[in-house]
């Protein structure tokens, strides 16, 4: 397996016999998900520790809403939460625990999809 970075700025990995375009650098593999490029990966574009480093926060939040807002159409998500929001809400009921906002709901539905 052999990772590479597009022009694009984006990583794609291929196994050693796929054959892969001029425009592609070869690069370190990426440790997991959570890792992004450095400001200075074209130094030594195969040592691992000075092409990745760990995501932020930010960025990795920021992930999470591009992912959660591109899997359905509004329509989509618009009635899977309403949906899920009056489930939780009968389930929090039989449960005795306080009622939550839609918005507060919708907070917790990207926080979980992110950390599925």
């Amino acid at each position: 397996m052999k990772g590479y970075r597009k022009p694009t700025g984006h990583y794609i990995a291929e196994e050693d016999h796929v054959p892969v375009g001029d425009h592609l650098v070869e690069v370190a593999l990426r440790p997991s998900l959570d890792h992004a490029f450095t400001a200075n990966w074209e130094s030594d574009t195969l040592n691992e520790s000075i092409c990745w480093r760990l995501k932020t926060q930010a960025e990795l939040d920021a992930e999470v809403n591009v992912e959660f807002d591109s899997s359905f159409t509004q329509k989509d998500k618009r009635f899977l939460r309403d949906a899920l929001y009056l489930m939780d809400k009968r389930v929090r009921v039989l449960e005795g625990k306080p009622a939550i906002t839609k918005s507060q709901f919708t907070v917790a539905l990207k926080s979980f999809y992110r950390d599925a």
